[in-house]
């Protein structure tokens, strides 16, 4: 199922794009809202959960109100790009509580992280030991960082 497009119907769209909106939305209050019956959301929820097109609940964090002012984006070119060196770039990240998303990309870049900094210090620190494990474990081509002015959550997705 990984590699085929689950087939969703509009009560499943419905239930998405509500979590969507509150991902803290109780079983009870979709059913309410959907206009559908308790049994019924919770067999659908299961379902979608299981299929993994719910992969969790998550809360929406204001950064700057907690300390966080600076917000980066590494955009990271290797020469030689391997599982072996994501798993080890993923072990260092997943430690490092500043870094708050990663991944992999296709095109002029191999990765992507995403970064929140209390201070200019931190920033400049903590982008220095990321470039020393990546030009020790890869051969680092470009390694930029790039300053985000305003990051938004799209909660009004389009199924």
């Amino acid at each position: 199922m990984d590699k085929e497009n689950l087939h969703l119907d509009d009560l499943d769209k419905k239930i998405i794009k509500s979590l969507i909106m509150n991902p803290r939305k109780s079983s009870r209050q979709l059913s309410k809202e959907i206009k559908a019956s308790h049994q019924t959301i919770l067999s659908r929820l299961k379902h979608l959960e299981e299929s993994k097109v719910i992969q969790g609940y998550t809360a929406i964090v204001d950064w700057d109100k907690l300390g966080y002012p600076l917000r980066t984006m590494f955009f990271i070119e290797c020469g030689k790009l391997d599982p072996k060196s994501f798993d080890s770039l993923e072990r260092y990240l997943v430690g490092e509580n500043c870094f708050i998303q990663y991944g992999l990309l296709h095109g002029e870049y191999d990765y992507f992280v995403v970064g929140q900094f209390k201070d200019q210090k931190e920033l400049m620190d903590k982008s220095a030991d990321l470039r020393a494990l990546l030009s020790k474990q890869t051969d680092l081509k470009k390694f930029n960082c790039h300053a985000i002015a305003k990051m938004r959550n799209k909660q009004n997705q389009d199924l």
